[in-house]
């Protein structure tokens, strides 16, 4: 939440009308149309102002994990190969998970002072990889689904439809 204001350039608990001036002095300087154009700080800015001002998104926002997250994959579907006598019997199986976190050395600004930060290269966000190792029940036939939980890595009520392909 810090982080809005900091894009801002004002302090925490800024009123609307702050806000509001801070909003429109940085969206002048940085609007793509402009001579000074940076679509990406335009954006940040856009979503500090949209979420200062408006109190649902504000409280979700305050109520929310400490981290955001983002899934780099387009669906939320898999496919994974088992082998027909492990179908049988049940098992496990290993699932690489990546998922983009917000870069802790620039709290997600992408920037460290006047310089670009050089932990997550300006982008405000690192590519990090988790590993699960879902179990099976055994009997699964070919083109059977399993519903598997990313709470354990902190991507609360997300999952990841997975379909068994028997080799």
């Amino acid at each position: 939440m810090k982080r809005y204001y900091r894009t801002l350039g004002v302090e925490v608990g800024a009123g609307p009308e702050e806000i509001r001036r801070a909003y429109r002095r940085l969206a002048k300087e940085h609007h793509p149309d402009g001579g000074r154009a940076d679509a990406e700080r335009f954006r940040a800015i856009q979503e500090a102002y949209e979420l200062l001002l408006e109190p649902e998104r504000r409280e979700a926002k305050a109520t929310a994990a400490p981290e955001t997250f983002a899934q780099p994959f387009k669906a939320t579907l898999a496919e994974v190969h088992v082998e027909r006598h492990l179908a049988e019997i049940g098992g496990s199986f290993t699932l690489k998970v990546p998922i983009y976190r917000t870069c802790q050395a620039c709290d997600g600004d992408g920037k460290a002072g006047f310089f670009q930060c050089k932990k997550c290269g300006g982008k405000g966000r690192i590519l990090t990889e988790h590993v699960l190792e879902p179990a099976f029940p055994a009997g699964i036939a070919d083109g059977d689904w399993l519903r598997v939980s990313l709470d354990a890595i902190g991507l609360s009520g997300e999952f990841l439809l997975v379909q068994f392909r028997l080799i």
